[in-house]
């Protein structure tokens, strides 16, 4: 395990770009400052050491397209790190940084695939990268990239590929079942190619199936197995799923310790930019006596007006009167900061 963690080593990166901005630009969706991230979550180079982080920022670099981020991700899926180890799933995404002429990506490949004992190493190499493939085509009828735009072909395509045990074409399928792009819309289909994907570590579908849990659509009904699937999900850092645990936890018997476990990943959430999660952190700072939870309610309804937010922007004037002068400045000059460094953020489950 020590030799294979020292293929991260070889991935320059610069120490030196302010830890905010460059999760301002992750969350904007830069693939280069994703691949930095999880590296610095790795590491714990200016941030506490969490595997799991760094498996997210892999990932979606990885399923942004970046080489890097697939031989990344792939590394983390052998080595078993911040998820269960996964070799299949290892090398699919280690061969498709190879195919883009990833060195590193090349090396690994060829050094793990000799480790790894199928049944029929040749076959399930060439099922992989033909899962891969069908993958890629099926975005392509989605994006209407070098052919026209055909949501039945695209769907179709990732079938194909989910069949094989592709977590990116499953989650989409999970989609399109939801949706009805290309397909009829089926709710049960929906759930069924969801929980494939969440099964395999793919974060947002994993936050996804518990919304479906949780709201029984597909499936039966089940709370329980929704804020399990969200906590999975917001332990990986996905800000959505860490705003909706939040909300679990207060929903039914409240006690002190919902209360604070709430609002401590709704801070999480907030601190990634997600507009509701930050309106909720300064109505539940709001609601606490002490002056600098005051402050701090005041400060998550500044950045949210900053945003549009118009009940941020009306509620305001009226928390901010309990505010120095000088507190004041500096809540506007906050806002500003904030505003300026991290944009909204990208919501992948776009389709609730």
């Amino acid at each position: 395990m020590a030799v294979l963690t020292g293929f991260w080593l070889a991935n320059g990166w610069s120490a030196e770009v302010e830890a905010e901005r460059l999760r301002a630009e992750a969350v904007a969706g830069n693939l280069q400052a994703q691949t930095t991230l999880g590296l610095r979550y790795l590491q714990g180079e200016e941030t506490t050491r969490n595997a799991a982080k760094a498996l997210f920022w892999f990932a979606m670099a990885a399923e942004g397209g970046s080489a890097s981020g697939q031989t990344d991700y792939g590394l983390m899926r052998w080595l078993g790190l911040g998820t269960p180890k996964e070799e299949k799933q290892a090398l699919s995404w280690l061969a498709r940084a190879a195919r883009q002429g990833d060195l590193r990506g090349q090396v690994l490949y060829g050094l793990l695939r000799d480790a790894h004992e199928p049944t029929n190493r040749e076959a399930e190499n060439e099922k992989i990268l033909q899962a891969s493939d069908y993958y890629n085509l099926a975005l392509s009828f989605q994006h209407g990239s070098g052919v026209p735009v055909n949501l039945r072909e695209a769907a179709n395509w990732f079938r194909h590929a989910g069949e094989l045990g592709h977590a990116p074409a499953q989650y989409q399928l999970g989609v399109t079942h939801f949706q009805g792009l290309g397909v009829t819309v089926d709710r049960r289909q929906a759930a069924r190619w969801l929980r494939r994907a969440a099964q395999q570590g793919h974060v947002i579908a994993q936050h996804d199936l518990g919304i479906l849990l949780y709201q029984g659509q597909g499936v039966t009904e089940n709370r329980k197995e929704a804020s399990e699937w969200f906590r999975r999900a917001a332990e990986s850092g996905y800000p959505v799923a860490q705003y909706n645990l939040a909300l679990l936890k207060v929903v039914g018997e409240e006690s002190a310790a919902q209360r604070r476990a709430a609002m401590a990943w709704l801070r999480e959430s907030a601190t990634q930019g997600f507009l509701p999660a930050q309106v909720a952190s300064a109505v539940g700072c709001g609601n606490e006596p002490q002056a600098e939870l005051a402050f701090s309610a005041c400060t998550w309804l500044a950045i949210a007006a900053t945003r549009g937010n118009r009940q941020a922007e009306q509620a305001l004037p009226l928390l901010t009167r309990t505010l120095t002068g000088a507190q004041q400045d500096l809540l506007r000059q906050l806002a500003r900061n904030w505003r300026a460094q991290v944009p909204d953020p990208v919501l992948l489950s776009f389709w609730r």
